[in-house]
């Protein structure tokens, strides 16, 4: 559920920063509810791509985590198992 949330505060501040980048006329208008981002982006494009590196990293860290935690419980299951 985490990594679903961090996964789409990465694509809206991607699609932000792109926006920003592409200038005025060059990927349509950014959408009413995400104009006041829009805006900081194309003053502050620095902060924007250092909280979606933030955001991205976070969620990779999470899905090692997860992945170890799958891994750690099968390991586990798979023990009993053996010993039963």
């Amino acid at each position: 559920m985490v990594a679903a949330i961090a996964e789409a505060g990465g694509l809206v501040l991607l699609s932000v920063l792109l926006s920003a980048l592409l200038g005025p006329g060059g990927g349509g208008r950014a959408a009413a509810l995400l104009q006041p981002l829009h805006d900081h982006a194309r003053h502050a494009p620095r902060l924007l791509l250092a909280l979606l590196g933030a955001v991205y990293v976070g969620k990779s860290l999470l899905a090692l985590w997860a992945s170890y935690a799958s891994f750690s419980l099968a390991l586990r299951m798979a023990d009993d198992c053996a010993s039963a």
